[in-house]
């Protein structure tokens, strides 16, 4: 077996068996050492595992083997081989039948002895560059950067980088002649070369007229000819470009110095950057012909390409990649080219004739995406408000959501960055009708809180308008419009638009939600518009805004006929201030009951007595009742009365029980901490030399302190008011 020693503690470590033969060789410029067993030859490193992951094999048991970097000569029984050590291949062979010696002089060159019975031959070695030009001239360039590397020559160390560069060069244009341009490209990646001379190779991926007269520094390129050859060199151009591309963002200039004597310059070429990035919306054009091309799509979106604005124009419209084209055009600003294709595309599409067959440019979606991008820039406000036009004039609800947000992004949402309402608004009354302007206002309001007082008015007058359109053509089909039931209604759109009176219920509703809710319009100016003698529920709720309860409740109980509304009024408000004796609120009931014992002059109604004694029954605890039995007739009979004077009477008496089982627990609370407060004040404590303060731990001496009752111990008063303000 061979073994390792250790030569600190002379400790033996086998290794592995040697087979028929040992022999061993060692590498001593790389640390290692060559263990033949058998016909293969095992490296190992200074610990004796192995170094390399395939032996060498021969073709037969080998007597002799020496190094001479980088080789392996070994004596064979016919003849003399090399090879590298690190590829194992066989580099030549020299006959000689049963040599029994192999050697090396110790001279500047280092020659190679073999020897039989008969015969001894002479090898010397090539010199580096010559081994290195026969190596590339045979297509091996795998071992020829090997030997570049190992630093043969001194002459080469200056040198080194400029033939491995030179090396990469030619074997990347070796693996593009057989069609490997991933590896290819990924050797050119680590060379200097010009991209205009890597990209001159694939002419189809690269705009017209650029990279031409280009010097290529082998006799032959074999041209792209076949449709999947150029799909294979598209897809490993793409992180070739992406290389370059990150290449010059860190470093504009790195090509700027290369040597331009490898193409002829010419006045249309494009700079370097603008090249780089067009070729690469020609490559992944020819990657992917899906509609839409996300791959070029997120590439478009990137706010650092450099794509020649008129160059890609004319490529996209070309191959109909209108999606693309836009995107391009955002990212450069030209928002109004990309807006005036978004409606030319729309309108096509909705006469019949489309421009294009991508879908997805059908309708006014993109175009009202599009401008929401825009909204929030101040700058492009004019620009938003001039293609809204045809999206409200053809989309009136689509377009609204131009210019609102959706209710639940109402909270993170800047009003600053939307487009004025008053802006708005003029354009809606210029492309659309009063029922768009309506669901602007509700839509806006609802998502910003604006408190602008002339558009709550507005938003209210509007509603007037429309009811009172809807009104009339509900006369005018012959319909009927009864009195509004306080119920919650579902109704479609659909249904809403065909019928008037359906029409007329839905505005209503949000008529009346919207006064109740809203705390920013002008009821007095709102009474003055209001019709006297319809729209009652409403005017109502006008009046309770004016704090006119006697009146808006005189509404509910003899125009409407809604008892249970007007009580569900007075509870309502009542506790909205219950407290504040000299309010109008606070003798809402009495109110209430007043409106049911005194009819209007200009009605015939009889009053409501068993409302009134209803009410008062009820609701006693909230009414003066003083004033309450005084409004009762003078001929009431007592049995009507006297259930309600009994309960009156009862629920007095539990209050006054009440109040005084109250007044004794606060007297004995007031006992106990009467009781705490004497004992604290009677506590005593002693202030010496040793007394220190329980936060800042100093002695108190003769400042200011403070006896915290809870706690053990004194603080200094300054301590205290610190903790105090933590």
């Amino acid at each position: 077996d061979y073994k390792m020693v250790s030569l600190s503690d002379g400790k033996l470590s086998p290794i592995f068996p040697f087979g028929r033969k040992p022999l061993l060789c060692a590498m001593p410029d790389r640390k290692e050492v060559i263990l033949l067993k058998n016909n293969q030859g095992i490296c190992v490193d200074q610990k004796g595992k192995p170094s390399r992951s395939e032996p060498i094999e021969w073709a037969e048991g080998v007597s002799s083997i020496i190094f001479c970097r980088p080789y392996v000569i070994a004596l064979e029984s016919t003849q003399v081989d090399v090879r590298n050590i690190h590829s194992g291949l066989p580099v030549q062979k020299f006959s000689l039948k049963n040599a029994t010696m192999l050697a090396t002089t110790r001279l500047a060159e280092r020659m190679l002895i073999a020897a039989n019975h008969t015969q001894v031959m002479q090898f010397t070695p090539v010199s580096p560059s010559n081994q290195v030009d026969e190596l590339v001239a045979k297509g091996n360039f795998e071992a020829a950067l090997q030997l570049v590397k190992e630093d043969l020559d001194s002459k080469w160390v200056s040198d080194r980088k400029s033939n491995l560069l030179k090396i990469r060069t030619q074997y990347g244009y070796h693996l593009y002649n057989k069609r490997e341009f991933a590896r290819a490209l990924s050797l050119f990646q680590q060379t200097e070369i010009n991209p205009r001379q890597v990209l001159a190779l694939f002419p189809r991926v690269v705009p017209t007229g650029q990279c031409k007269n280009v010097y290529h520094p082998v006799d032959h390129v074999v041209p792209i000819d076949t449709k999947r050859d150029l799909t294979e060199a598209s897809a490993a151009l793409i992180p070739y470009v992406e290389h370059l591309r990150n290449r010059l963002s860190k470093h504009p200039k790195y090509y700027s110095d290369l040597q331009t004597s490898q193409r002829t310059k010419s006045s249309h070429e494009m700079p370097l950057p603008v090249l780089v990035d067009c070729t690469m919306v020609l490559v992944l054009l020819q990657m992917d012909n899906s509609t839409p091309n996300r791959a070029l799509l997120s590439f478009l979106c990137q706010d650092s390409h450099n794509v020649d604005l008129s160059f890609a124009r004319g490529v996209l419209k070309e191959r109909a990649k209108f999606q693309e084209l836009i995107e391009l055009l955002k990212s450069r600003d030209e928002h109004n080219e990309a807006l005036k294709l978004l409606e030319d595309f729309a309108l096509s599409f909705k006469s019949k004739r489309p421009m294009t067959k991508d879908k997805s440019l059908e309708g006014p979606n993109a175009t009202i995406a599009y401008l929401q991008f825009l909204v929030p820039l101040r700058e492009y406000q004019d620009l938003v408000l001039k293609f809204s036009k045809w999206v409200v004039k053809e989309y009136p609800m689509k377009g609204l959501s131009i210019f609102t947000v959706p209710s639940s992004d109402s909270n993170n949402h800047d009003s600053k960055k939307m487009i004025p309402p008053r802006l708005v608004l003029k354009l809606l009354r210029e492309c659309s009708g009063p029922d768009i302007v309506v669901a602007y206002l509700e839509k806006y309001l609802e998502a910003t809180n604006n408190t602008n007082e002339m558009l709550h008015n507005q938003l209210v007058f509007l509603y007037l308008d429309l009811i009172r359109k809807a009104s009339s053509e509900a006369e005018s089909s012959g319909k009927k419009t009864r009195t509004r039931r306080s119920v919650a209604v579902t109704i479609s759109d659909k249904q809403t638009n065909s019928n008037p009176h359906l029409m007329q219920t839905n505005l209503r509703n949000k008529l009346i939600r919207f006064l109740q809710s809203s705390k920013h319009y002008k009821p007095q100016i709102m009474l003055a518009r209001f019709p006297v003698n319809e729209l009652l529920e409403e005017r109502a709720v006008l009046l309770s805004r004016l704090k006119e309860h006697r009146e808006a409740l005189s509404i509910y109980v003899w125009r409407l006929n809604q008892n249970k509304q007007a009580i569900r009024y007075c509870a309502q408000h009542f506790n909205a201030s219950s407290n504040e004796k000299n309010s109008k609120n606070h003798d809402i009931y009495l109110d209430l009951m007043n409106v049911f014992l005194t009819p209007p002059s200009d009605s015939k109604e009889e009053p409501q007595l068993d409302a009134a004694m209803n009410l008062l029954g009820k609701n006693f605890a909230r009414m003066n009742i003083a004033k309450a039995v005084e409004m009762l007739p003078d001929d009431l009979p007592i049995d009507r009365i006297y259930p309600i004077l009994k309960a009156i009477l009862s629920h007095n008496k539990t209050r006054t029980r009440r109040n005084q089982v109250t007044k004794s627990l606060y007297r004995i609370e007031n006992l106990r901490v009467r009781s705490e407060y004497i004992k604290a004040r009677s506590r005593q404590i002693r202030i010496d030399d040793t007394t220190l303060c329980t936060l800042c731990h100093r002695r108190i001496m003769k400042s200011a302190f403070v006896l915290r009752p809870r706690h053990e111990g004194v603080v200094h008063y300054m301590c205290a008011e610190k903790l105090t303000e933590t």
